[in-house]
């Protein structure tokens, strides 16, 4: 999954080629959570959401980047 930012901003997901997700729900319940936690964090929402995409992918076997548009 590749999301790009209005400034640039590429957003990348994937799995890892040897990898399967078991349970999607599980991936999107630790979504769920740590964008929680991060709720009152003064972080932008493109920050908070690569904060907790970088969480998610490493708890489940997924490979997660951020490239910085101009």
């Amino acid at each position: 999954m590749a999301a790009i930012g209005v400034d640039g901003t590429w957003y990348v997901l994937s799995k890892l080629p040897a990898a399967t997700v078991r349970n999607r729900r599980a991936a999107f319940e630790a979504y769920i959570s740590a964008y929680r936690q991060l709720l009152d964090a003064p972080l932008s929402l493109a920050e908070r959401t690569h904060q907790v995409m970088e969480v998610v992918a490493a708890d489940h076997a997924l490979l997660y980047d951020r490239i910085r548009g101009t």
